[in-house]
């Protein structure tokens, strides 16, 4: 039971450090939401966070490069083996592309939630820390005189030192 703690219901042997948090506790709400605890929640949960993606990599490309250069950047994303592998069988690698694209895609202009979307990001895997770490250094490299840069930092570290404190 929870007799580890808050949200341990399971011995993961560490595990929980490599495996997020984010993508269970979005199955956990979908259930909740729809009453039925089948994989079909979390397949359906993944094809259209692959949509997402597909969409978010489309917007991002045209903003930079035109609708000809976004259109074929989605037809590349629509052949991607990571979207025609796992959105059928309900992993969390199209949650955290998702999330990734979409931090890339609102830092320009809403960086709080660019960074609470790289830090969600961060939580599906263990591999996506790195990535999202690169994409903010990448970001905070960009020559700007917005002053938007420490809203990105915010936007990321609280949400991080949370899930921190969490694993710790």
């Amino acid at each position: 039971g929870f007799k580890q703690g808050f949200l341990r219901l399971w011995d993961l042997k560490g595990m929980e450090y490599f495996w997020g948090a984010t993508h269970p506790l979005v199955g956990v709400f979908l259930i909740t939401l729809t009453g039925s605890t089948s994989i079909i929640v979390f397949r359906l949960l993944s094809v259209v966070m692959g949509s997402l993606m597909i969409t978010v990599l489309f917007l991002i490309v045209r903003r930079h490069w035109g609708i000809q250069a976004g259109l074929a950047a989605s037809l590349l994303g629509i052949l991607s083996p990571v979207g025609i592998f796992s959105d059928a069988s309900g992993m969390v690698e199209p949650l955290g592309i998702a999330g990734m694209l979409a931090g890339i895609y609102f830092f320009p202009r809403k960086p709080l939630a660019a960074g609470f979307l790289l830090a969600l990001a961060s939580m599906t895997r263990a591999e996506y820390w790195l990535l999202s770490g690169l994409v903010i250094v990448g970001m905070l490299l960009v020559k700007s005189d917005s002053g938007k840069k420490p809203l990105l930092l915010v936007g990321y570290i609280v949400p991080i030192l949370l899930y921190m404190k969490y694993l710790l």
